[in-house]
């Protein structure tokens, strides 16, 4: 098992020509009623768990397989990888962990805020960001790229005390969210950041269920109104599940 640090076909997931796709957070709460109705609540995850389905309608092959050749090389259910989610994939001005430099620490988990409220009855809810949007894997390393080796932009921008830093005051690691500053940020003072981000997930199944269909010719059949089968071939994949993976601050896969 490895992690195939390498984004899913974003149009794929994105562009609804190709079916779009459906998804999100989810969480696992197990509710317990009583006869007279009250309820008992246990709450099984401290954080929540994305899980996503995209369809492929009526797609040309060559559609098809920039998707099958991803399915292949990560072998089914076995590596996770990167994955685009046009509903959630940014943040600004969000702090890190640790949230105040002490003068010594140089190296800081980005994450995101999620908040609703204000005063004593606001709540947030803190995610770890673990695979940044990023040029570099890591400082200097390999480039970060789309499956089809178009190398990404570099979308993180650290700030403390919200004075922005140039890109030679700090540097990220792609593959685990970690920001580390060439000098350690002092004692009391905040760290903060904006960036894009992908969420790990796998596929959520070993199997791939491909319906094959002929296109139609441009032209009808006059006499019974009707298109004829071409020679070009039209693949359905209905049901293809991504689920997210859990990973540690701090580490590369999960």
């Amino acid at each position: 098992m490895s992690f195939f640090e390498c984004e899913f076909p974003r149009k794929i997931a994105f562009f609804d020509t190709t079916g779009g796709m459906t998804g999100g957070p989810s969480w696992s709460t197990i509710v317990n009623s009583g006869f007279s109705g009250f309820e008992q609540r246990n709450r099984n995850w401290a954080s929540s768990r994305a899980s996503y389905q995209l369809d492929l309608v009526m797609q040309p092959v060559s559609v098809y397989a920039t998707v099958l050749n991803f399915f292949e090389v990560v072998g089914g259910k076995a590596d996770a990888f990167r994955f685009f989610d046009a509903t959630d994939f940014q943040f600004s001005g969000q702090g890190m962990s640790p949230a105040v430099g002490d003068g010594v620490n140089k190296v800081f988990q980005l994450q995101k805020t999620y908040a609703s409220g204000s005063g004593a009855v606001g709540r947030s809810y803190i995610r770890t960001i673990s695979k940044p949007i990023m040029s570099k894997l890591t400082p200097g390393g390999a480039a970060l790229t789309d499956f089809s080796g178009v190398q990404l932009a570099d979308t993180v921008v650290a700030y403390l005390n919200l004075v922005k830093q140039s890109a030679g005051a700090f540097t990220v690691d792609a593959t685990t969210g970690l920001v580390t500053f060439v000098t350690a940020p002092g004692v009391g003072v905040v760290p903060t950041a904006d960036a894009q981000f992908h969420v790990p997930v796998r596929f959520d199944s070993d199997s791939w269920p491909a319906q094959v269909q002929p296109s139609p010719v441009a032209n009808a059949d006059v006499a019974g109104g009707s298109s004829t089968p071409g020679g070009s071939a039209l693949v359905s994949v209905t049901g293809i599940s991504l689920i997210e993976v859990r990973i540690s601050p701090g580490q590369s896969q999960g």
